[in-house]
């Protein structure tokens, strides 16, 4: 309202107090005291009789009061108006004598132009930074075709493996990777037990891939070295427990392939000697029949939603590739030869993780730095430190399982190893195999969470281990609460009742503030916030 007529709410706010103070003392008493007599029914009548005329009055007061208040406001407004319209004409005619003469709709495109890049300074400043984009490449922009296979290494399955024809004759390491980290992958096609045709481009629609070696007379493969080295995580067990953990974010291709330690007279094709572990039962097969039924030997140790594929080999059942592509061992030859090598590929087709020993552990937080790379919320710099730390780690693992198994290979050369067959304190039945699982699965929960905590929290992400963990102790809180709170009907009845006084006396404060409330708004030099609300309200 207009200052001049300030003191006008202000008489009314305190001639109506009284009023509803009787009001909300005379609800108070009648809550405490029900069953007293009214009395004096004339004058209550009176007293509500005056409220409704005051009541009309007030409402009168304020319309008038109002209208006056609106229209100044209009003249306010009107006057501005009328300033802003004649500086814009003088500012107008200033402009046409200092400028030259523009072609038609030229001062109209220059507005334009102004009011655009206004426009986007605007965005830029008041929108808050869009999430960072991924850092991948489309789907298998980086997977080279099946022409760049190369097969029959070696010179296998023609030529036999000996002590000028392996892996250590032939390489610096062993085993030895063809396809480094960061490198494009390639391309394959190769077959299920059931003969179902697998293409590696076809899957990487889908999910990124790991590829992973595993034969039936490799050590590695069936738990030999866990007992020995217990953090080296690479047996059957290991890798189930990953498969179950990743199943719905990766998808997982076991590939059989070349045996390590097939039974003599085979030789080993990491030294071309003859070295026997338990499970060197089987010769080394050359024809894909024979390879399918050594593959056979172990898919009751794989995963249900693992691919068990097998590595193209010669014989009577060939794959139709449609194109000219090697027939024998093409992706351990043109992958990298070894027992228990693992390759994670992303979907753009590029190698993200390569071991050439499988380590579980290490191998989940590759998992889950590509699958947080994939999402959008890192970037490969992000992640430079974390990488770091991983790969070291399993550069100590790895060393020191290669020492171990140098000395197994040694003792195994000399005829001191175990005897082949005795694969009993290796094998486990259905709940050894289960609590084996298990406690791999421990293991990878322990490491990851911790990985991905550290790399959320560096981000200053919310951990979704962090959710997890809140969401468990709010549930427990939540249900102590309800059960610490619950009352018998009795209980409750009482507690109504009791509370009864205070409910009368708190409607009378209520009615005092929002008469206070009212005076106060009414105040021409009450502060009101940019947004229009009060300050009180705020």
């Amino acid at each position: 309202p207009p200052r001049c007529c300030a003191g006008e709410p202000e008489a009314m706010a305190l001639r109506r107090l009284p009023r509803l103070l009787l009001l909300a003392g005379g609800v108070l008493a009648a809550a405490q005291t029900q069953d007293a007599p009214a009395a004096f029914e004339p004058d209550d009548a009176a007293v509500v009789e005056n409220m409704k005329m005051g009541e009309m009055a007030d409402m009168q007061e304020q319309a008038m009061l109002g209208k006056l208040f609106a229209d100044e406001q209009a003249a306010a407004a009107a006057a501005e108006t009328g300033e802003a319209v004649d500086a814009a004409a003088d500012s107008a005619e200033t402009d046409a004598e200092g400028e030259e003469e523009l072609p038609p709709g030229a001062k109209q495109h220059q507005a334009e132009t102004h009011v655009a890049a206004g426009s986007k300074k605007h965005n830029a400043e008041s929108h808050k930074p869009k999430p960072k984009s991924p850092t991948w490449n489309p789907v298998s922009s980086h997977l080279r075709s099946t022409a760049d296979l190369t097969g029959k290494c070696f010179g296998f399955p023609t030529a036999n493996f000996n002590h000028a024809n392996n892996v250590a004759a032939k390489y610096p390491n062993d085993p030895t990777h063809f396809v480094e980290r960061e490198e494009d992958a390639i391309d394959f096609k190769l077959a299920t037990l059931d003969g179902e045709k697998v293409v590696l481009s076809d899957l990487l629609k889908e999910k990124p891939v790991l590829l992973l070696y595993g034969m039936y007379t490799c050590p590695a493969f069936q738990g030999y070295y866990s007992s020995k080295k217990t953090t080296s995580h690479m047996s059957k067990f290991d890798e189930y427990a990953l498969v179950e953990k990743y199943a719905d974010s990766v998808n997982f291709v076991h590939l059989y392939t070349t045996e390590p330690h097939p039974k003599k007279p085979d030789k080993n094709f990491d030294t071309g000697m003859i070295v026997e572990f338990p499970w060197s039962t089987i010769r080394n097969p050359k024809q894909w029949t024979d390879r399918k039924f050594a593959a056979e030997m172990i898919k009751d140790d794989l995963h249900p939603a693992e691919l068990l594929l097998i590595d193209n080999l010669g014989g009577p059942t060939m794959l139709d590739h449609g194109v000219e592509e090697p027939p024998y061992n093409p992706v351990w030859c043109s992958y990298g030869p070894g027992a228990r090598q693992a390759f994670l590929i992303a979907r753009s087709g590029r190698m993200y993780d390569v071991q050439a020993w499988f380590h579980a552990s290490t191998m989940a937080g590759a998992i889950e730095e590509l699958l947080l790379l994939e999402s959008g919320l890192v970037n490969t710099t992000d992640l430079e430190d974390f990488r770091q730390r991983r790969t070291d780690e399993h550069a100590v693992v790895e060393s020191d399982v290669s020492s171990l198994i140098q000395e197994a290979l040694m003792m195994a050369a000399d005829g001191m190893g175990e005897a082949v067959g005795d694969t009993e304190q290796y094998e486990k039945d259905s709940r050894g195999a289960d609590a084996e699982v298990s406690k791999a699965r421990v293991i990878l929960d322990e490491y990851t969470s911790k990985f991905v905590d550290q790399i959320y929290e560096a981000k200053g992400l919310v951990s979704p281990n962090a959710e997890t963990n809140s969401y468990s102790t709010s549930k427990l809180e939540t249900n102590f609460v309800e059960e610490d709170n619950t009352l018998p009907p009795a209980s409750a009845v009482m507690s109504l009742s009791a509370a009864a006084p205070v409910v009368g006396l708190a409607a009378a404060f209520i009615v005092v503030g929002a008469v206070v409330r009212r005076w106060r708004q009414s105040q021409p030099d009450s502060y009101h916030s940019v947004s229009g609300e009060d300050a009180d309200e705020i």
